[in-house]
Formats: structure tokens, sequence, C-alpha cells
């Protein structure tokens, strides 16, 4: 039985550890606002743990697995790919007709880039990553891919290292095509993964850029979309960073940022949101404000507290083991969430045989606060447990003896004997028969 808690254990570790955010959500009833854009997604970046997350346009309320187009979203993926494969950021680049002709009249945002212009990758990355610029997109693509179709392949190529496996890209610029799409879920993968990535979150975070000038094209000054890190706008919140924004009518207004205050690291993904209020940022900051408000990082299991009990068989003097967390757990939870409200579901079998190691993995504990799984930890026997050798001989037996195994082997013998005897009763009938004497005929 203690194999099979480990096995089962082993299962557990390896679906949590692949798992892209830990299952968590908390309801922002009471906290005197609503969510209006169609997509939330608000995770801690350091524990994993989704803190609040709603889907308008889904029937299950709390799930980001809905597939949205990514407008200029699409351009963190570009960045990332171009990051990954150009060895100099520094290396001029020369516009061609191809990668800016096809935009014109689609209603793209463009940064003017003229035919025959060169200009550097590192201009080229802040115009797409600040200003969402279409042409810049397809020049780097063209220029890393070899064809712009080639790059898009990379993009779905990285897509699916970073298990992205409800994204697929048609285009490097985020224009929406009906095979272009993405989840809150993934962009929360890609954007995790590029905070990593040398000036991403360098450009991100920036809200203006001194564009040099061109052999086409004046020296100028890119301005970020992002207003809700811009002092400048109505929408600035002074705790947030990066990281990019999007919009076309089918997607609406869409945003990943980042916000960092007192040691809490918080990312919020918005789709879907609404261009007249712009959403996008006042559903990000009512979120941040939120959970910086309410929300601590507390211990919610210590390896010194029991947290259940397993039954033990075969045991000289107890018929149960205490159960304790392998490690201390620590986790987001509401600051006004007493510790009684913490409670732990345990993942074992309903037993195990002595002898036991005191340290020894016995299953999983999945914990909750609220109704919602903030974590998991291993659990662990808290004492060493002898086995009685006697009850143990004793269940041994008591196994082969009940066996089907052996219950068959019984009844077979016992056929073979009721027939070995039948068979001896018959041939010694036959033996008496042949060796009964005739009496002699006397003669006259």
């Amino acid at each position: 039985m203690k194999k099979r808690s480990a096995i089962l254990s082993f299962f557990l570790i390896l679906i949590f550890v692949l798992s892209p955010v830990a299952a968590s959500a908390y309801d922002i009833t009471g906290s005197g606002f609503t969510i209006t854009s169609k997509v939330a997604l608000l995770v801690s970046l350091d524990t994993g743990e989704i803190i609040y997350s709603t889907d308008k346009d889904s029937d299950t309320v709390k799930t980001t697995d809905q597939k949205y187009q990514p407008a200029a979203l699409t351009n963190l993926m570009t960045a990332v790919v171009v990051l990954e494969n150009c060895e100099d950021i520094d290396t001029q680049v020369t516009v061609t007709s191809d990668e800016i002709d096809p935009l014109l009249g689609t209603g793209a945002a463009v940064a003017g880039l003229k035919e025959d212009e060169k200009i550097t990758v590192r201009s080229l990355l802040h115009l797409i990553l600040m200003g969402s610029a279409a042409d810049a997109s397809n020049v780097l693509a063209d220029f890393i891919g070899g064809d712009i179709d080639s790059f898009v392949a990379m993009m779905n190529e990285k897509a699916a290292d970073l298990s992205m496996d409800s994204t697929h890209f048609v285009n490097a610029h985020g224009l929406s095509e009906d095979n272009q799409y993405t989840t809150a879920n993934d962009l929360y993968k890609l954007a995790k993964y590029a905070l990593d990535l040398p000036m991403i979150m360098e450009i991100c975070e920036k809200t203006r850029y001194d564009l040099p000038q061109t052999n086409q094209n004046s020296a100028r000054v890119v301005s970020t979309t992002n207003m809700l890190i811009d002092p400048t706008t109505s929408y600035y919140y002074t705790y947030a960073k990066g990281m990019k924004t999007g919009y076309s009518s089918e997607s609406g207004r869409c945003l990943i940022s980042t916000a960092s205050k007192d040691g809490y690291n918080y990312m919020c993904i918005i789709l879907g949101g609404d261009n007249a209020t712009r959403s996008e940022f006042t559903d990000s900051e009512n979120l941040y404000r939120w959970v910086f408000d309410e929300y601590e990082y507390r211990k919610v299991a210590d390896t010194a507290t029991q947290i259940g009990e397993m039954e033990v068989e075969l045991a000289w003097d107890t018929d149960y083991i205490q159960l304790f967390p392998e490690q201390d757990v620590s986790a987001i939870v509401p600051k006004n969430i007493d510790n009684s409200s913490i409670r732990y579901e345990l993942v074992t079998d309903q037993s195990v045989w002595a002898p036991v190691e005191k340290g020894e993995i016995m299953g999983k504990a999945v914990i909750y606060c609220a109704e919602n799984q903030i974590g998991e930890v291993n659990v662990v026997a808290g004492e060493t447990i002898k086995r009685n050798q006697l009850l143990f001989i004793a269940k041994i037996f008591n196994i082969i003896v009940t066996s089907k195994i052996f219950i068959g082997f019984v009844v077979v013998l016992v056929l073979l004997l009721i027939g070995l005897i039948v068979t001896n009763i018959f041939h010694q009938k036959r033996k008496r028969g042949r060796n009964k004497k005739v009496k002699p005929i006397r003669k006259l």
C-alpha cells in the first residue's frame, strides 16, 4: 500500500509542477468595484497563485481559457522571438515595400516607416512594444525570419515551447485574422517568460523614447500607449510597470501589466476592455489596489502542526499515524481570514501497513482557504511505527487463504480427491467381481 501512496504522490507533484498557475481565485464581492472588461486575470508573481479570474464570455465564470484575438499583445511574442534570434540589436535593417505596403488601408497603427529607410533593431523594438507599430513588426519579422511567414512559424514554435496550447499566430503585428487567437492563461505564460528576457521590461517600462534620426525620417519621440504607467495621464497608477497594450474592434482594449508594492508582485491581464471607459486601465488599477490592501503572504501549513491522520495496520500498539506537512507552505490569503478558515484535504490511501518510518511520504494535502485552493504539500509520517510480526504473518496467511487463486486451488484439489476416491471405489468393485468363485458341479 505504501508503494501505491508513493506513486499517487508522484503524479500529484507532476501535475502541480506542470500547471502554469495554482488553482485559486477569490471573489471581489464587497470590494466596492466591478470588472467591466470581458476577461481579467490577476496572478501573484511571487507564488503563481491566481488571485482573481473572470471570463464573461464563458459559461464557467472563473475561467480564462476562452480564445480571443490578441491584437497588439502579439508584439510581445514578436519581441521575444526577435531578441532570442538577433545577436546585435543595434544592427541596421533596411525597410522594403513588401513589408509596409500590405498595411495600407488596414487602419493599423504604424510608425511611418518608408521604403529603403535604415533603422536599428533596437529602435524597431521600441516602436512595437511602446507604440504597437505594425510596420515595425513586419520589418522585424522579415529580417529575423528571412520572410514574414517563416517568422510567424517561429512564433508558433515558441508558443508550443511555452505550452501555450490555445494560441496560434498568423501575423507578427496583431491585426485581426480568423486563425489568430490566444487566451489569458497563455498570455500569462508568455508575459511571465518575457519578464526574464533582457530588454523587454527595460523597453516596456519607458513612457518616452527618443527615436534617432534615420535616412528617411527625422528624430522624434515615441510615447507609450500604456497610460497606466504614464504620470501625465489620468489613468496613472504609481505601482504599475509595463508591459503591453492592444486594441482592435474585435478584441476590444487589452493590457498586460505588472505592479509591485511592499515586496508583493502581481501581473494583471485584461482582454475585451471597453473602449469608451478604457476599462483595461481602470480594471487593472482596481484589482491592484484591492489585492495590495486586502491580501497578505501568510504561512498556511507548518511542519510542526498535525493536519490529519491515517489508519495503520500490523502495528504493535497503535491503529493510526499522525500526518504532518513535509515543509512549511505560505500563500496569498485575505488579511481578515482567521487560520481556522484554512483547511486541508488529504489525498492518501485509506490505510498503510507497518513498518512506517518518521518523515516517510504518505500522500499529499490540498490546502484551501475560503473554498479556494491555495496550495499543495506532501504529508509525512510524524513517528516511526514498528511492525508486529505475528500480526504480519496472520495477515499474509489470511490474504493467501482468502485469495481467489488459493480458493480455486483448494476447489480443484478437492475435486481431484473426490474423483480419485470415486475411481478407487469403482476399481475395487470391479476387482471383487472378477475374483468371485464359481461353485464346481458334483460328479455322479
